[in-house]
């Protein structure tokens, strides 16, 4: 019997070990139905352009098990301890966060501001980013990513969405965030509305 032979004999006869039973010396990873990436958008002194937005966005990693994530998410600061002006996106693995990429031309996003909130808004941001993970919407082929940023004038949450011409599942989905972050209000504009003007009236409120 040769050495990886061998190797993979005692792999086979090896004990499987969950997360839940021994969170460092686990060997088995549960598989997510879908793999994503997070990236965190570096802070400018200046206002910028589409171009110089898609520099200053990094890539953090990308994960498709229940482990890698809370590896990650383990791994990087709350969304109350990052930078003023700075922000995640959890997006899709194959879908860029950004309006020009082609599966969010005809989306739009669920957005709420919700004021400085301090370790609150990583609560909510954690609801959110499960949910997405989790598949946990009634229509999750909707969920594009999830945006969390911090501004001087309050934290924002954003939900983005592939298609906002369905009404139905748009709203579904919408009413979905809003059953994780309480009572707040939710606002929906398409983002062919955000390139026209950044003051467009919203076309849902929940």
């Amino acid at each position: 019997m040769t050495e990886v032979e061998k190797q993979n004999e005692e792999n086979q006869n090896k004990e499987l070990t969950s997360i839940l039973v021994d969170p460092e010396n686990f060997n088995v990873k549960h598989k997510l139905s879908s793999k994503w990436t997070i990236y965190y958008d570096i802070p400018q002194q200046k206002k910028s352009t589409a171009q110089t937005w898609q520099q200053n966005i990094k890539t953090i990693a990308s994960f498709d098990t229940i482990e890698d994530f809370w590896g990650v998410f383990n791994s990087i600061p709350p969304v109350s301890r990052i930078a003023p002006s700075s922000s995640y996106f959890l997006f899709r693995h194959n879908i860029k966060p950004e309006w020009e990429d082609k599966q969010n031309e005809e989306g739009g996003r669920w957005a709420v501001t919700l004021g400085r909130m301090g370790s609150k808004i990583d609560e909510y941001w954690m609801n959110l980013v499960l949910a997405c993970i989790g598949e946990a919407f009634e229509f999750p082929d909707q969920v594009n990513g999830a945006v969390a940023s911090v501004r001087t004038r309050g934290d924002r949450l954003a939900l983005w969405t592939k298609n906002w011409k369905n009404e139905d599942e748009t709203m579904a989905v919408g009413k979905h965030f809003k059953s994780l972050i309480g009572t707040e209000k939710l606002s929906f504009n398409s983002h062919e509305d955000g390139k026209q003007s950044s003051k467009a009236k919203e076309r849902y409120i929940l």
